[in-house]
This record gives structure tokens, sequence and C-alpha cells, in this order.
């Protein structure tokens, strides 16, 4: 995965260097390392500048070199503290997405926003939860996920319609919302109940719900969303149980962090 995914508000201004630099940080991670010829292959590079790359990474303590591959280095693990340790509400509610996945059994997570994209913080899989590609700081839409909606619906109705603008609400699944004025109405629809659902717009098969996390001065910190298959997340369970667990995890949380 290389960077050109990412909104495009700012591209004429990019470094290519810096953009060359990280793309080959996104291939090692994404294969689990490289050698330098397979770099080159999946970054059209020349074998000389590949490696000129390479080498200042590793230099740097960036990347390691383990049987001729080039590795993540351990480094980063010092940046991934520090997105979790930005937020002081962030061990709280980790702490809240895991009893929810003991109580539930499903798949339940912590995501915030930047960039226009989810970033998913906190991933617990209950003893029945389903298993999807939604690691610890990946990337996803805001629209097409019910946490992202949650998110949404804390923005002021002109930043929901720049951020239509801005991103095109692309169509993950066929049953995405892609059309400004359904999401609008939607999200007044979340507003109304407390809570954001998902019904296969991201993953055909999957249902989410969702409510948003608001810090002690109503600003929002992001969302916290349940998963399952729809064989599971249906009825009572889909539009009742799960909303009140949530708005209640919900109202737990924010008189916690306001008193923090």
């Amino acid at each position: 995965m290389v960077l050109n995914n990412m909104p495009d508000q700012n591209k004429g201004s990019e470094i290519k260097s810096v953009t060359t630099a990280l793309n080959i940080l996104e291939v090692l991670k994404e294969h689990n390392g490289l050698r330098l010829t397979d770099v080159m292959e999946e970054l059209n590079l020349a074998k000389t500048t590949a490696h000129r790359y390479l080498t200042t990474l590793e230099q740097n303590n960036y990347l390691i070199r383990q049987d001729s591959e080039y590795k993540i280095s351990g480094r980063f693990i010092h940046y991934a503290e520090q997105v979790y340790n930005r937020e002081p509400a962030y061990s709280m509610i980790g702490t809240k997405v895991e009893n929810l996945a003991e109580e539930t059994d499903e798949l339940v997570q912590f995501l915030i926003e930047e960039h226009h994209r989810i970033v998913y913080v906190f991933n617990e899989i209950g003893k029945q939860g389903i298993q999807i590609d939604t690691r610890a700081g990946q990337y996803g839409h805001l629209h097409s996920t019910a946490g992202g909606k949650a998110i949404l619906s804390e923005w002021s109705h002109e930043a929901v319609e720049q951020f239509c603008d801005d991103t095109d609400l692309p169509q993950i699944t066929e049953h995405t919302i892609t059309d400004p004025d359904e999401l609008k109405a939607e999200l007044n629809e979340v507003r109304d109940a407390g809570y954001a659902v998902n019904d296969e717009e991201n993953i055909v098969g999957v249902r989410a719900v969702a409510v948003p996390i608001n810090g002690p001065n109503g600003e929002v910190i992001g969302g916290i969303s349940i998963s399952g298959p729809i064989n599971r997340i249906q009825g009572e369970v889909f539009r009742k149980e799960l909303p009140d667990r949530l708005r209640g995890a919900s109202n737990e949380l924010e008189v916690n962090i306001r008193f923090h």
C-alpha cells in the first residue's frame, strides 16, 4: 500500500523524496520485510535509488536487515506509544473495549478520525468475534462504518459538507451510502438516536453498532463499535440490545473522562 490512497488536498505541497521513503516503509510493513530487488519492483525504483533509501533508513534505525531482507525496526514501537499516550482517556477507553468484548463475545473496536479517515486504535475479539482485517493503526472510511458515522454525527453541518466534498463518498459495498444528502439524513437520525449503524456498508455479511465518545469540553474523541455477522447482529440485538449497551458504556466513559 502506497500513500496515494489518502485525501488529495495537500498533494501539491508534498516532498517527493519523503513520500518515497514513506512508501518504502509502507510496502515493508505490508510484506513483513522485503529484499532490495522486491522493493525495486514494488515501487518501480532503480537499484541505486532503492539501495540508497534503504541504507539511509537502516542507518537511522528505522529498518533492520535480516537475511538480506529489510524489515521495520522496533523504533516504531516508541511512535505507537506516543499515540496511545497523547489522549489521557485512551487507557479508560481501552479497558472498556476489553470489557465489552468479554460481555458480548463480539468484535469491539475503538477508532479515531485523522485526515478524513478512521484509524483503528483498539481491537478486542470476543469468544465468537469475527476475524476481519482491521488491525490497530489501519485506516478505513468514515461514511461506511458505524464508528465513522458516530464521529461524523458530532461534526457541524459545515464540516460534514466539506467532508463529502473532499472524499466523494466512495462505494465500498453495494450497501454503502454514496449520496451526500442521504448521508446527512442518516447522521441526523444518529444524533436523535444516540448511536450509528453499519448494515453491510463496509463488509458484506457484517453489521455494526457504534456510539461517539466525547471529551470534557464536548469534543468528539472517537467512537466505539461492536461488529458481528448478520446472523447474530439482527432484530432486537441490532436495534436495541447493542445500542443500549453502548450508550451505557459511552455515558460511563464520558463521566469518568470529565472527572479524571
